[in-house]
């Protein structure tokens, strides 16, 4: 969880309010889609600073440079 390390660029976007829409595909809390947050750990540390602007743009937020 981000909120452990919530400097790090590469740390997950989780915010632990975790709340998805029925029918819906993105958390209103983070911004992951389900194959997101199911595939994290997966991920390269590129491949996760893409994905949390991504998120940020999903909700609504600006993007930023990390």
């Amino acid at each position: 969880m981000s909120i452990s390390r919530p400097n790090k660029p590469d740390s997950s976007p989780c915010r632990g309010i975790c709340s998805h829409n029925v029918g819906g595909d993105v958390c209103t809390g983070c911004g992951r889609t389900v194959a997101e947050v199911r595939d994290w750990n997966q991920y390269s540390s590129e491949k996760k600073i893409e994905v949390k602007q991504a998120c940020r743009l999903r909700l609504g937020l600006p993007a930023t440079q990390e």
